[in-house]
């Protein structure tokens, strides 16, 4: 009993600090959200430097790991996406540079957790021009007890032309890859691309869309079928989960 009663002051004393510790970091993350919001406002106006807010939020992701389980909801707005897994390890930043007309471009950053460390990978633009894509969502769905990651992504080329995609990616030794579990009648695919009319779905309320969606009870991912005008049509192509990919199973 007399060692209980001396340690419990002890506790207590560990306890405070955790929690002293653990508001203080948050205070110093709001702090520094507000500086960002303040920035990030200057690129919606034309005045900003995308370069150096792209370069100074890596930085700072970098810097802080424990940035992956903060909300951000000052800065998430209708041009900055955050998009998390569900088990909160996964995490896709995304944000319009205000560089574009009506084509829109977009930087965008990863971040995720592997044993208490976390990881920080800027994309690079595939080719010249390369617009970038926005994230609306991200499902997860396990192979063989590993997670992989399901990534919803959205581009803008014109007022009437756009893309919705849906990437898969899993975490190897600390690194993130894309993964090929996408199975058609010829190949594996780590990505699927929708190329549509944005006005042929205009009048759906959702913002973003959700054209591509996974429906993890069926174990079901939904591809919209679209027609030769580029109008999204109510048929989907079906990509069921067969213990190891999402194979091809027709139209429906």
């Amino acid at each position: 009993m007399k060692t209980l009663k001396n340690l419990i002051p002890f506790l207590c004393c560990y306890l405070l600090t955790g929690l002293l510790l653990s508001f203080s970091q948050s205070k110093d993350l709001a702090t520094q959200e507000n500086k960002f919001v303040k920035q990030f406002a200057t690129l919606s106006n034309g005045s900003g430097d995308s370069e150096k807010f792209e370069k100074d939020f890596r930085n700072f992701l970098s810097a802080n790991p424990n940035s992956l389980d903060f909300s951000f909801n000052k800065l998430k707005n209708n041009s900055f996406y955050i998009t998390t897994s569900t088990d909160g390890n996964f995490r896709h930043y995304s944000w319009d540079t205000g560089q574009g007309g009506s084509m829109h471009f977009f930087n965008e950053i990863y971040q995720w957790r592997v044993g208490g460390k976390v990881f920080v990978k800027q994309v690079q633009a595939s080719e010249e021009g390369d617009s970038g894509e926005f994230s609306s969502k991200i499902y997860t769905i396990n192979i063989q007890n590993k997670d992989y990651y399901l990534v919803v992504t959205n581009s803008i080329f014109s007022n009437r032309d756009a893309r919705q995609s849906v990437i898969a990616f899993v975490i190897n030794n600390d690194k993130l890859t894309p993964a090929p579990i996408f199975k058609t009648k010829t190949k594996l695919l780590s990505r699927i691309d929708v190329d549509f009319d944005f006005f042929s779905v205009v009048d759906r309320p959702e913002r973003p869309l959700e054209l591509i969606t996974f429906n993890s009870k069926q174990d079901t991912l939904f591809i919209p079928v679209v027609d030769k005008d580029g109008k999204v049509t109510k048929r989907n192509i079906l990509y069921v989960f067969n213990g190891t990919s999402l194979e091809f199973k027709g139209i429906k």
